[in-house]
């Protein structure tokens, strides 16, 4: 037999023995010709090579890897493939499962009758060759047996490769092939919709492989004409290693372009055709700068009609992508003759699929087809695999752009549906006047409502009407396709429409679902739906059918993901809040948190409207749901990117011809950090820059000091304004904050939690966070959880040897535990999330700086009353956003506690971000980037900088202060009077006065009046910004609709806080003279 031995280090000089003579052949380092190498020993022997032995293993004869595996100086064979089909016979024949007088036949049919590809017999051993024509033989004889169909499925998987074997039949859209590839895909490729198996992630230790998809030429014998679908699949070899950089997409440093040659896996490179490679650095470079798939469409010149569609990811940024594209290509009539997936070390893939039409395909041309194919790839990228994806294959089957659309009005008719039933009408009509129980009566309406519309019975009515489907998905293409010339539907044309559907419905619960859709339809002023660079499917909704809610929004955004949906509410064309991210620890919670979600979203955008009235923004808020099986820090990061992204796309339509736009042509929004998202608040800004938008500097606040951006958590923002209030009330009351005791939730970790620890200086009994419950009658101490506040770390790090005897700590990883006072607890996770109705928790104070919506509400706000019906707490500062129901906070105010409610407490933060955003607009980019930010983590932060910070602390605190000292005097007039007023309704009262005088300002010809402007203006600008930039260069470059926001809110806020709330109208023309004489 022949052998190879290697001569010289850098270059291997291979001397081949047989056929009579010496042949000598030097491969070089850059060498990769494979093909022209296995051809060369070919003529030599006449014989076909399969592969080199090395170590009892088979490689393939690449000279790459003979570089890599062949020591110098070592002899190995050369594996011809005539020699291992004579030893595979004789290791079938020596099995004796098959007759003798088979085993020549069967075994020669198998290497050379079934066509399989080379690379199956390069990289499997003889043993399992000799295994599988067994197990293809004793199919065959069981399915002639049986008179049934061959069924197939094996595979052999080690360390580096797998081998996957089952039935072929070209064009099925079912079959074992999809177990196979659901199975790849989760277990090889890591996307698919659930987590890969802990023994696929220890085998590939994270790194997706390659996968080769063939299927055989030949049929399984001469007596069927079945053929098999074989899948090779190997763990890739990276010539260099390299950790997986960021997009250029998500930064705005300059690099330089991708060099495949330096992430790609050495096999590829050995056998790739030049034209390929060329064509795939070129999709990797595009890849590079955009967050969606990239598509290319080649017709192979060797193969008229077939086509080649390449689709290049990021890895990661999808699931189900593999199998949802083969969902797509089987549902327009087409196959794939071979399908292939490289992997590079940049983190990216590239599909490649060869597709032509199936025998029975008629009419349309593979060209035709597979632009169809093409057209919806986007749609499979963005949602790849939902519980409506197997509408695809029913009876009468939707394509994939309906499956997303249904997919959408699904979700959104979660949001419409709000009718609780005819019994709840009934009571509502019979408790109308009855004020006291309102509270009791909404939550009752909620429950009921989400009891009616869950998500499992939303989807039974789609399922069951497919046809239903397309016919509400038409109206939305009449309506919203960009090359629609179909004028809006009429008024007759909607009642036709809905006559239809109802003779379509089965229920009348069907028809209320798919009345929601003609709502979703009918409501939606652009959308990104027809744009094949999403990544995320975005409506920009008109919010007049939210009739339910006690305030209409200005705008809404539905966005759904692969793995998120999400919402964006605000209440003004320039409003400003939060994105948070919401996660589920179970299928209950998730479950909840889905039936919530809008009405979270809303209630939170609501709170931030009326605690905005400082600013010139209105109030918003963004939620981000993560489905049940993407709740990784991974998955956040994606869904957040994509949900901005999305957004984005509303935002710029910088591809117009993929839009129809019936809203207002230009919108700016402001996001800023909340759960879950403080850490990503850069890579969006980063994300808008690079996607073109202008304002992308202010598109986020709450950024690192590099891009300019103002820590709330780092200069205490958000807690100045909570903790004013508490010192405001003490004062009120006449107590001094060293003498009083105070519980609070959130802890040493937080934001809102560690700072108050920093700043106050009473005796702080309790704290509750996600650790657990720590508790110390005597107060805890305070340079402990000053210790544990600066380190950002939970209680779970208190030294509990400081507690006195009474105190005690319970996590929540622990059971059946005893407190100091004989009490048991069996569950520390129960008693941690019930502890803030516990009767130990009690103080003069209590701040909530963390805790979930709702947590004290008209059902249990008893419990924090004590026997004789009084509040077990002086006074309640409301750090964290809606803690408290409404009416929970007005049975504690008449309990005798003084409560300040979130939307007064908590504006320290919405003001720095309102700053930060003006200081973005302001400041010219090339003193921004001088002044403002801070080039790295040891450099000195600038003097100016320094300077604006302490001016927006001070601007949070006279904020603070103002509105407390109004509220406090209304409520003293009110009291003197014999009238009783709460804080939480003056609050609400306070914001309304304020909101309502702004839009009045905004609507006025005041703005007009240079004089006025100008004064107000200036008024409003920190001293920092007029004294560095100049007011007339800050009017010059920050947009006029922000600046007409400023100079109302501005006037509005101090006008109210100035006068009070039943101020006439004439003490409104007093105190605009201020502004109106020169010189005031």
């Amino acid at each position: 037999s022949a052998t190879i031995s290697e001569s010289t280090m850098g270059s291997l000089t291979f001397f081949l023995e047989g056929a009579g003579a010496k042949h000598e052949i030097t491969i070089a380092q850059d060498d990769t010709d494979a093909v022209a190498f296995r051809r060369y020993i070919s003529s030599i022997f006449g014989r076909i090579p399969a592969a080199i032995v090395v170590d009892g293993s088979h490689l393939p004869l690449h000279p790459s890897i003979m570089l890599s595996k062949v020591k110098n100086g070592s002899t190995h064979s050369v594996l011809f493939v005539e020699e291992q089909e004579a030893e595979v016979a004789r290791l079938v024949s020596d099995s004796g499962n098959i007759p003798d007088s088979c085993v020549a036949e069967e075994v020669s049919w198998f290497f050379k009758g079934l066509g399989i590809h080379p690379v199956y017999f390069q990289n499997t051993s003889n043993e399992i060759v000799c295994q599988h024509i067994q197990a293809l033989w004793a199919t065959k004889m069981l399915a002639r047996v049986r008179g049934t169909e061959l069924e197939l499925c094996l595979d052999h998987i080690t360390s580096t490769n797998a081998l996957f074997f089952c039935r072929s039949k070209a064009g099925s859209k079912v079959g074992p092939y999809k177990e196979i590839e659901s199975i790849v895909e989760r277990d090889f490729l890591l996307e698919g919709y659930r987590p890969p198996t802990e023994v696929a992630l220890k085998r590939t230790g994270g790194q997706p492989w390659r996968v080769h998809c063939f299927r055989t030429r030949g049929t399984v014998s001469r007596h069927l004409d079945t053929k098999l679908r074989f899948y090779a699949l190997s763990a890739p070899s990276f010539p260099k290693c390299s950790s997986k950089p960021i997009p250029r997409c998500l930064e705005n440093s300059k690099r330089e372009p991708v060099n495949i040659r330096d992430i790609a896996d050495s096999t590829f490179l050995t056998n790739v055709k030049p034209d390929t490679l060329n064509m795939f650095e070129d999709i990797l470079r595009d890849l590079d700068n955009t967050l969606s798939c990239v598509i290319r469409v080649r017709s192979p010149s060797h193969k008229p009609e077939t086509r080649r569609l390449i689709v290049g990811y990021r890895h990661g940024s999808t699931h189900s992508f593999w199998t949802g594209l083969s969902d797509v290509y089987h549902y327009y009539g087409l196959q794939a003759d071979a399908k292939y997936i490289e992997q590079f070390a940049n983190g990216c893939s590239i599909i490649s699929l060869y597709l032509s039409k199936t025998a029975a395909a008629d009419g349309p041309t593979v060209d035709e087809l597979v632009a169809k194919v093409v057209n919806e790839v986007s749609f499979v990228y963005t949602l790849p695999r939902t519980a409506l994806t197997p509408l695809l294959y029913s009876a009468h089957p939707l394509s994939a752009p309906e499956v997303a659309y249904a997919y959408c009005g699904w979700k959104f008719a979660l949001t419409v549906l709000r009718d609780p039933g005819e019994e709840y009408r009934g009571l509502a009509t019979s408790m109308k006047a009855d004020v006291e129980h309102a509270g009791v009566l909404a939550r009752l309406k909620n429950k009921l409502r989400r009891e009616r519309f869950t998500e499992g019975r939303l989807f039974e009515s789609l399922n069951a009407h497919p046809q239903l489907i397309r016919l509400v998905y038409q109206d939305f293409l009449r309506r919203m396709a960009p090359e629609s010339t179909s004028p809006p539907p009429t008024a007759s044309d909607i009642k036709a429409l809905r006559a239809q559907l109802m003779r379509g419905c089965t229920t009348d619960y069907d028809f209320e679902v798919f009345d929601a859709f003609l709502t979703f339809n009918a409501h939606i002023l652009k959308t990104n739906f027809f744009s094949p660079r999403k990544v995320a499917l975005a409506f920009r909704l008109d919010a007049k059918f939210l009739v339910d809610y006690p305030k209409i929004p200005f705008g809404l955004f539905f966005v759904v993901g692969s793995e998120f949906r999400g919402f964006h509410v605000r209440f003004r064309d320039i409003a400003r809040g939060g994105i948070r991210v919401v996660k589920s620890l179970s299928a209950a919670v998730y479950e909840a948190n889905a039936a919530s979600q809008f009405d979270e979203t809303f209630n939170l955008a609501y709170t931030q409207d009326r605690k905005n009235k400082d600013i010139p923004e209105g109030g918003s808020k963004g939620t981000i749901l993560l489905s049940l099986e993407h709740q990784s820090d991974t998955a956040i990061r994606e869904a957040f990117l994509k949900y901005v992204d999305a957004l984005l796309d509303l935002l710029l339509m910088d591809q117009p011809q993929y839009y129809r736009n019936l809203g207002q042509e230009s919108e700016l929004l402001f996001l800023g950090p909340d759960e879950n998202t403080a850490n990503l608040m850069d890579l969006a800004a980063r994300h808008a820059g690079r996607r073109g938008y202008s304002a992308w500097r202010a598109f986020t606040t709450g950024k690192s000091t590099s891009l300019g951006g103002v820590p709330h958590d780092t200069y205490g923002m958000t807690t100045r304004s909570v903790h004013v209030n508490v010192l405001s009330a003490l004062a009120a009351l006449g107590l001094e904050e060293e003498e009083v005791t105070k519980v609070q939730t959130g802890g040493p970790d937080g934001d809102l939690g560690s700072n108050e620890i920093l700043m106050s200086k009473d005796k702080t009994k309790a704290i509750i966070d996600g650790s657990g419950v720590i508790f110390d009658p005597e107060g805890l101490n305070r340079a402990e959880i000053t210790r544990l506040a600066k380190q950002r770390v939970t209680i779970d790090n208190f030294d509990v040897s400081l507690l006195s005897p009474m105190g005690f700590r319970v996590l929540v990883n622990e059971r059946d535990v005893t407190l100091p006072n004989g009490e048991r607890v069996e569950s520390g996770l129960g008693f941690r999330n019930m502890f803030h109705l516990h009767p130990l928790f009690s103080a003069d104070v209590f701040v909530p700086c963390g805790g979930r919506p709702e947590a004290v509400h008209g059902g249990n706000v008893g419990k924090l009353l004590d026997a004789d019906g009084k509040s077990r707490f002086t006074i309640i500062v409301e750090g964290a956003n809606l803690f408290f129901t409404q009416d929970a906070r007005l049975v504690l105010e008449k309990a005798g506690a003084v409560m300040v409610k979130d939307a007064s407490a908590n504006k320290g933060g919405v003001t720095s971000s309102s700053l930060e955003v003006l200081a973005a607009l302001a400041i010219p980019e090339d003193m921004f980037a001088q002044h403002m930010t801070v080039s790295g983590p040891d450099a000195p932060v600038p003097e100016y900088y320094m300077q604006v910070v302490q001016e927006i602390q001070q601007r949070i605190e006279l904020n603070a202060k103002l509105e407390f000292e109004c509220m406090w005097r209304e409520r003293t007039a009110a009291a003197a009077d014999g009238r009783t007023l709460t804080l939480c309704e003056l609050s609400d009262t306070l914001s309304g006065k304020i909101g309502d005088l702004t839009t009045e300002i905004l609507k006025s010809n005041l703005w007009e009046n240079e004089g006025a402007r100008r004064h107000v203006l200036k008024d409003y600008l920190l001293d920092s910004f007029t004294s560095k930039v100049g007011l007339d260069v800050i009017i010059q470059r920050v947009p006029d609709a922000y600046l007409r926001h400023i100079f109302a809110a501005s006037l509005a806020s101090r006008f109210v806080y100035h006068a009070g709330l039943s101020s006439p109208e004439l003490g409104f023309y007093e105190f605009m003279c201020r502004y109106l004489t020169p010189g005031q």
